[in-house]
């Protein structure tokens, strides 16, 4: 069965189209490595400032966990979270991501591009390819857990994420499409790092190619 592109683009949000696209593209590793967080302070279009927190948590000497959580007050369609981490100088590895149990589990649209090379992941979240499906309603809770772990031996430093930004134009984002899927309201969240190495909210230091 083969259907026709504009049928298809004209019941898809614009939104949708263009992170699909961004994400097609492959990342690159650029010589400066990824650029430092750049989660712009913006108020809120809809109300009360949204926060994405990231929490990690240590597991073995060489792995970790950490949970994304959405405090969201308005209706969200789609999700663009580009994060980078770091463990010293030891090369961290993402191992999976599980979305169930969490409040996108039935999200059909589910984007996961871990990089190596530049210590990144990059996640997309898309509640539906039509403008009818079911949003991310208000409120807060654990969207994903993603398990890392560092190759090698003894005892590495500890993770450190942040956000960030990914070839070829993904940065933290939110985006409401209120009743018209061709009306987008972006939000840009605050954003939020724990650690149960400190036990309190940690600012990852803003170190470009770090």
């Amino acid at each position: 069965m083969k259907l026709s592109l504009s049928l298809v683009c004209s019941r898809v949000p614009i939104f949708a189209v263009a992170l699909a696209f961004c994400f097609m593209t492959p990342a690159k590793a650029q010589e400066t490595g990824p650029t430092a967080s750049v989660a712009p302070v913006t108020p809120d279009p809809l109300g009360v400032r949204d926060t994405l927190i990231v929490e990690s948590k240590r597991l073995g000497q060489r792995n970790w966990m950490f949970t994304v959580s959405l405090f969201n007050d308005a209706d969200i369609f789609g999700l663009s979270i580009p994060l980078k981490f770091r463990s010293g100088l030891a090369q961290v590895v993402v191992d999976s991501t599980v979305f169930t149990g969490g409040r996108v589990e039935k999200f059909k649209v589910k984007i996961v591009r871990p990089d190596t090379a530049i210590q990144c992941l990059t996640i997309g979240l898309i509640a539906d390819v039509t403008p009818l499906a079911p949003t991310l309603a208000p409120g807060s809770g654990r969207l994903v857990t993603v398990y890392m772990h560092s190759p090698g031996e003894g005892q590495a430093p500890d993770l450190v994420v942040d956000t960030t930004t990914t070839a070829p134009s993904n940065s933290l984002l939110l985006v409401n499409t209120e009743a018209d899927a061709n009306q987008q309201i972006k939000i840009f969240p605050a954003f939020v790092y724990k650690s149960d190495a400190v036990g309190k909210d940690k600012k990852p230091a803003k170190s470009a190619g770090k």
